[in-house]
C-alpha cells in the first residue's frame, strides 16, 4: 500500500479554474516556486540605509503581466496581448495572480 503525498496539493498541472470577475472558466497552471522566487528577486532593488528593501514598482508590474501570461494554459495570451486589454480586466488580472502565485499567509492562524 502506497502512502499519499502530502505534498501533492502543491502541484502545478493545468487545472481549471472559475474566475468570478471574467464570469468564464480559464485552464492555469500555477507557478513553481522557483518562478515564484525569481519574480520576487527581480522586484527588489536593493537595501536602503536601515536594511528594508527598495522595491521595484515597475518590476513587480511588468512582472504580474509575465506570472499572468506563464499560468493562462487555456486561452493562451502573450504579455502584449494582456497589456493591451482594457482597463476593467484589471480585476481578472488579480484574481488569475491570487490563484497562480497566492501571497503567503502571514501571522499565525
Amino acid at each position: 500500500m502506497s502512502k499519499v503525498n502530502p505534498f501533492d496539493q502543491y502541484a502545478i498541472a493545468p487545472k481549471d479554474y472559475e474566475i468570478k470577475s471574467l464570469g468564464a472558466t480559464v485552464t492555469l497552471r500555477k507557478l513553481s516556486l522557483e518562478q515564484s522566487q525569481s519574480f520576487l528577486d527581480k522586484s527588489v532593488k536593493g537595501m536602503d540605509k536601515d536594511d528594508n528593501p527598495i522595491i521595484d514598482v515597475k518590476a513587480i508590474q511588468e512582472g504580474n503581466f509575465q506570472k499572468v501570461s506563464l499560468g493562462l494554459v487555456d486561452p493562451k495570451m502573450t504579455v502584449k496581448q494582456l497589456k493591451e486589454l482594457g482597463a476593467g480586466a484589471k480585476d481578472s488580472i488579480k484574481e488569475i495572480l491570487e490563484i497562480i502565485d497566492p501571497l503567503p499567509k502571514m501571522g499565525k492562524d
